[in-house]
């Protein structure tokens, strides 16, 4: 029955939207025919709902590219017209992928930034106007200033507004990604002044560009969870605690971003977060003290887990690090094994309860009271008091596999 309710309230939204699209079409004024005027909606409309899952983190619209170029090609009428007509097209579809509030909060967002766009275009035709450019600078001039308007709506719009999403992740990859666009939409408003089919064929870079963000998620993703399952290994055999790895992974990730780690970066640190106990299942022999194995016994652990890393291949970058971060000299460490450390014996405190937070930084600092591993300490304590819900996003990310009767599985991890 609620399955048959369901169908019946897709199917009246759906015809809801097309009688919204033929409507719109027919009877709002324009100076495109009917049939292009179809067409220009529906192409913004659908670039609009078509969302790709960036490598490092966030979601962009393809369609930001192509108002963009509208916003530089079009009369002001026809913008308005084909982005207003557009985007009350999408609304029904974007409530119900969000729900009504992120959902209003993302439509408004949009709105602002086509606004902006179309002042950063009016901006652009004083300036042509102005300095009497050239045909080829006389297009990119008004479509550069309108993406630029466009796109700064939309970042203070991630900024401002955290909860409608999508954000990438790190300044450097939010600003590659938005050049991107911009240069994508510039190409398309060059090739669309030449010939409409020229314009047509600008589409291509778009969809490239989906499909390399798309496999490149994809392989990502993928090596996320090999080494999320390698970092269980010694978890399952019982040497480390239950969700350990995982718990020890969000601790040094979170400090690596609060520190300023490029993406990269912060991605290295939590692959070595997860591994850094995988030399463990090497030598299950050795005794469990009360406050970890002998420096001996940690630089043979270090060295095994390097062997083992080394051995499979794609991890062999990471497996010298690893061996840093179980039995290298604290002088001689580097940050990215600093960060690995402090953040693993954060967890051994820790563990399971992050009421006992506090405390936990407290052995935390005094465990480690010299070089570079007292310096990510304190920054470590500082993440903390500044977040004080971490403990729990990392009790959260570990329950996957610290939980009886979960059943042991691949979380949803991001880095």
């Amino acid at each position: 029955m609620a399955a048959l309710i369901s169908g019946r309230r897709d199917a009246l939204g759906l015809a809801v939207v097309l009688a919204l699209f033929v409507v719109g079409v027919l009877a709002l004024p324009s100076s495109q025919a009917p049939f292009a005027l179809a067409g220009l909606v529906a192409l913004v409309a659908a670039a609009v709902l078509f969302e790709v899952t960036l490598p490092w983190g966030g979601t962009v619209a393809m369609g930001h590219a192509i108002v963009i170029a509208f916003a530089g090609r079009l009369s002001v009428a026809d913008f308005i017209v084909v982005i207003g007509l557009a985007l009350a097209v999408v609304t029904l579809p974007e409530l119900r992928r969000y729900g009504v509030t992120r959902g209003a909060l993302v439509m408004g967002v949009l709105v602002c930034s086509a606004s902006a766009a179309l002042a950063g275009r009016v901006a652009g035709n004083a300036i042509v106007a102005t300095l009497s450019l050239d045909d080829r600078s006389a297009v990119v001039v008004p479509v550069v200033l309108a993406g630029i308007a466009y796109l700064t709506v939309v970042v203070v719009g991630q900024i401002v507004l955290p909860s409608i999403g999508g954000r990438p992740t790190g300044w450097r990859s939010a600003l590659s990604i938005y050049v991107s666009l911009l240069c994508a939409a510039t190409l398309l408003a060059l090739a669309s002044e030449r010939n409409t089919a020229l314009g047509a064929v600008a589409l291509v870079p778009l969809l490239v560009l989906r499909y390399s963000f798309h496999e490149y998620f994809e392989a990502r993703r993928t090596y996320l969870q090999t080494t999320q399952a390698l970092s269980m290994i010694p978890e399952v055999a019982g040497l480390t605690p239950l969700g350990h790895g995982e718990r020890t992974a969000v601790y040094a990730a979170a400090l690596a971003e609060w520190l300023g780690f490029t993406p990269p970066r912060v991605d290295l640190v939590a692959t070595v977060a997860r591994l850094h106990h995988i030399g463990q299942i090497a030598h299950p022999e050795l005794p469990d003290r009360p406050f970890g194995p002998e420096p001996e016994e940690v630089r043979r652990i270090g060295a095994a887990g390097a062997e083992i890393l080394a051995g499979t291949g794609f991890l062999r970058d990471v497996a010298p690090i690893v061996a840093a971060v179980q039995g290298g000299d604290s002088e001689s460490i580097t940050s990215v094994e600093a960060v690995v450390r402090v953040a693993s014996t954060l967890d051994d405190l820790v563990g399971q309860d992050p009421t006992g937070l506090p405390d936990a930084l407290i052995s935390v600092l005094a465990r480690h009271g010299h070089g570079l591993e007292r310096t990510m300490a304190l920054s470590l304590a500082q993440l903390c008091h500044a977040r004080p819900g971490l403990a729990f996003q990392a009790c959260a990310a570990g329950a996957t596999v610290a939980t009886p009767g979960v059943g042991l599985g691949l979380a949803g991890i991001d880095r």
